[in-house]
């Protein structure tokens, strides 16, 4: 089968030949299954924005299922569609749209500011995990050091004792979650950034040329 898709989706192929043939290595066969299932796949999340499931990245949820059947090899057609806002071509126009902005407000034109300027949002909830992952860095040494007590103490208050071990537990697994949600909104801002200037000088060398 030959698949030509529209730009910056993997949905909805403008045109689709098949030969006919069947036949081939088993990754070509996953590769025609992944193909197939993508018309069955449900397409709400990747244009209705963020969920709260996605704050433990359920959405990952789905990959793994399919990567541990038996003899079951990952594709490109299994991956998730990428957000609207961050298709190199949104990207591209939120960024110009700034930079007209500052323009007509006299603002000097630095297109280091208008990168912070176009996604701060993004920018700042990131700034404001990353604070709160690294305030979660200084509990557990005070857990341990509760629960050392604790034991040599020979205190036998054992709601005490489960609440300090379920504090241990809670607060990495916390820490671990605004961590990664960090990692990933600033890997978005830079995909944007990438997306957006890899546009704007794609378009002058066409102009130049």
């Amino acid at each position: 089968n030959v698949i030509v898709s529209r730009p910056g989706t993997a949905r909805a192929p403008l045109l689709q030949v098949s030969t006919g043939r069947q036949e081939g290595t088993p990754q070509e066969a996953n590769g025609r299954e992944g193909a197939g299932r993508e018309s069955q796949r449900p397409t709400g999340r990747a244009t209705t924005g963020y969920h709260a499931w996605d704050l433990f990245f359920g959405s990952a949820n789905r990959l793994l299922r399919m990567g541990v059947q038996q003899g079951r090899t990952l594709t490109e057609a299994d991956a998730e569609d990428t957000l609207p806002q961050d298709w190199p071509r949104n990207a591209r126009d939120k960024l110009l749209a700034v930079c007209e902005e500052r323009r007509r407000a006299g603002l000097p034109e630095s297109l280091k500011r208008s990168i912070l300027q176009a996604w701060w949002p993004l920018l700042s909830a990131s700034s404001f995990l990353h604070l709160i992952e690294v305030v979660l860095n200084f509990v557990p040494p005070l857990i341990i050091k509760s629960i050392v007590y604790f034991v040599e103490s020979g205190d036998t208050n054992v709601a005490r004792g489960i609440m300090l071990a379920l504090v241990f537990a809670i607060v990495p697994l916390a820490q671990s979650i605004f961590m990664c949600h960090f990692i990933i909104n600033c890997r978005r801002v830079g995909m944007r950034t990438w997306g957006a200037t890899s546009c704007l000088v794609f378009e002058k060398t066409l102009r130049l040329s």
